[in-house]
């Protein structure tokens, strides 16, 4: 903050408006302080998902983890404590299993870990559904499997065994591998989510004994036997999936499996799209689901009139099937200001299709992403050409292209000038903006100092009491940076001298002082010169005019016994001095050189001004003889002569001698 002064305080007022500014300062950072932690703990999540990424490590061994972190934690390639805010971080590792149990296994754990970017294959088979896998856990709570490889193993690519909840399976890759892409036995609650899944020997996905898991906008293409089965298993979510080129079925659901729920997936190419041999639900809020062998006469609002038949016997209808249309999408650009390192979100609205929708963003500067709403930073300013590509599960494609602008980041400068110099009480005044900085639209917020407020980038106001205020403007552009600017003014009841000063630099007074003083020196030595010139040209234009004023007798007498004095006074000195002088004179031992030049000049003065006052009256301001009128100063009795004393008269000029004024 700035602090600008209009006028000279003393040093008191000075210290108190600086002790002021201290505590306003205070009061401001633990405010920021506080917002600051506020947003540290609104973040934790986001770090707890995206962790700080780890070296690259290629393991020679399997990694397994039973009910103990503790040995694993310590390793170089492990991270984190275990906690919500701070999970354990196994990542980026490659692991060849072999053909000796699991890559990773996980048993018996509550903590909180991540699994991610790890490519894990090799993985022995096991047996029954006691199944190996790249990844395999069990009685675990709290894992995040994100962005892994696990594909070629002998067993499953991802293996979730009797007593598992509250998990997450995304992004990930389970290709080729001997047994199930993702086998879940005994699990509840698990999440599976937008993971490729293809080429496996049995299952995509196969869920047995298992409950309240979702299954959500996963490609399941080209399993050997059914894309996705279900054996005694219930109340799970199969929603927005991609049922392509299976063997068997898209999917299987046999029986004892019930009250399942699945809605817009799409089925393509499979031998037989689906099977239903307990009891389902279809469809949701009349969205059914896309069969490729699916015909209907009449379709209102993408939805077939006709329902599907999934099975005969028992019969089995999807009641809303869905037409197969083009996706549509709808970019949604960061509106605004963007500047360089600042993180933007992007968004589309996207409608038709047929899901899973893949999204395929390129970002204008080499930077692609695969998320519907993908964040993403610029470092150099300029304008970025961006491309979104959507494909859905029957392979219909759309592009879109928008642009974005961005400015190098700016902050802020705030300041402002004020249109009077001096500010009376009840007189609008004008503040006016003139700051630098900042990236647009900047907001302004100004404050009076007398309970009053105000907005926009030119204000004015009326301080209606006189006194002293402190008006404060803070500054704040579209990016959120801001600045502040403060300056004290001074009310009056009428105009003053001392509003008259024009701003002046706290840090510059000393100086300033300084130079007044040298000023006022040179001043004074023009102003003693200009004097002395001026009471000769009185006396010079004194001759010959007459005066009104007369001095009586009593003043005559007065001034003759004060002549009198003056004139025994030097006379006394002009002995004393000759006298001095003939005794000096007469030792020639001591002087043996006549009087100076000097001395001779001081005692013909002397002489020469006691001869005058005996004889006559002098004027003081020509020095010359008084002929005629003579005026005396009433107060120090200065004898004057009549024209000298009635030009001081008219100039309006004091008594030379005692500096009162002339009557």
């Amino acid at each position: 903050m700035r602090i600008k002064l209009l006028k000279k305080e003393n040093r008191k007022k000075i210290l108190l408006l600086a002790i002021s500014i201290f505590l306003f300062s205070i009061q401001l950072t633990s405010v920021l302080v506080a917002k600051l932690e506020i947003e540290n703990k609104r973040n934790i999540t986001q770090e707890c998902l995206e962790p700080k990424v780890s070296g690259f490590w290629e393991l020679t061994h399997s990694i397994v983890v039973n009910n103990n972190w503790t040995d694993t934690a310590s390793e170089e390639w492990v991270s984190g404590s275990g906690t919500f805010e701070d999970p354990y971080l196994i990542e980026n590792i490659t692991i060849n299993a072999g053909g000796i149990g699991s890559c990773i296994s996980i048993y018996n754990t509550r903590e909180y870990f991540i699994i991610r970017n790890c490519t894990l294959t090799g993985s022995e088979k096991g047996s029954g559904y006691d199944l190996h896998a790249g990844i395999k856990l069990e009685n675990v709570t709290n894992a995040m499997i994100i962005q892994n490889n696990c594909s070629y193993n002998q067993g499953c690519g991802i293996s979730i065994y009797p007593y598992c909840a509250n998990n997450t399976i995304i992004e990930n890759v389970a290709n080729n591998n001997a047994e199930h892409g993702i086998f879940l036995v005994g699990t509840g609650n698990n999440s599976i989510e937008k993971n490729m899944i293809k080429n496996n020997i049995y299952c995509g996905i196969y869920l047995i004994l298992s409950w309240n898991n979702t299954i959500l906008e996963n490609m399941i293409i080209n399993n050997f036997q059914y894309g996705t089965a279900l054996s005694y298993s219930v109340n799970n979510v199969i929603s927005k999936n991609a049922f392509n080129n299976n063997t068997i079925d898209g999917i299987h659901l046999f029986f004892g499996s019930d009250n399942n729920s699945l809605w817009l997936n799409t089925f393509v190419n499979n031998s037989n799209n689906a099977f239903d041999g307990g009891n389902n639900s279809w469809c949701r809020s009349f969205m059914g689901n896309y069969w490729d062998d699916y015909i209907s006469s009449f379709y209102q609002n993408g939805t077939g009139m006709e329902p599907y038949n999934i099975s005969e016997s028992p019969l089995v209808q999807d009641l809303y099937p869905q037409n197969n249309s083009k996706p549509s999408v709808e970019i949604f650009s960061p509106s605004g200001l963007v500047v360089t390192g600042q993180l933007v979100q992007f968004a589309c609205n996207i409608s038709g299709g047929n899901f899973p929708l893949k999204c395929a963003w390129s970002l204008g500067d080499g930077i692609k992403s695969s998320e519907i709403n993908p964040t993403h930073s610029y470092a150099a300013a300029g304008t970025y050409d961006v491309i979104l590509s959507i494909i859905d599960a029957t392979g219909d494609v759309v592009i879109k292209t928008s642009s974005i602008t961005v400015e190098e980041e700016s902050s802020p400068y705030a300041s402002f000038q004020i249109d009077v110099e001096k500010i009376v009480r009840n007189q609008t005044v004008r503040f006016t903006y003139n700051g630098t900085g900042g990236n647009g639209p900047l907001s302004y917020f100004w404050d009076f100092g007398d309970g009053n407020n105000s907005t926009g980038v030119i204000v004015e106001h009326v301080f209606q009491e006189s006194g002293e205020y402190l008006v404060f403007l803070n500054v704040t552009d579209a990016n959120g940076d801001n600045d502040h600017f403060a300056t004290s003014v001074v009310v009056t009841e009428e105009s003053s001298l001392i509003n008259d000063i024009p701003p002046f630099p706290i840090e510059a007074i000393f100086f300033v002082v300084l130079v007044l003083v040298i000023l006022g020196g040179l001043a004074g030595s023009v102003l003693l010169v200009y004097k002395l010139k001026k009471r000769s040209q009185i006396a010079s234009n004194s001759i010959g005019v007459s005066s009104q004023e007369r001095i009586d007798i009593n003043s005559f007498r007065q001034l003759e016994a004060r002549l009198s004095g003056l004139e025994d006074s030097t006379n006394t000195v002009v002995q004393h001095k000759k006298k001095k002088l003939e005794e000096i004179d007469g030792q020639g031992d001591v002087i043996s050189h006549p009087l100076t030049v000097g001395e001779k000049k001081a005692l013909e003065q002397t002489e020469k001004e006691v001869s005058i006052k005996k004889n006559h009256f002098t004027c003081v301001v020509h020095r010359g003889q008084i002929v005629g009128s003579v005026y005396i100063c009433p107060h120090c009795q200065t004898i004057y002569c009549e024209k000298c004393a009635s030009t001081l008269k008219r100039n309006r000029e004091r008594c030379w001698t005692c500096n009162k004024s002339l009557e």
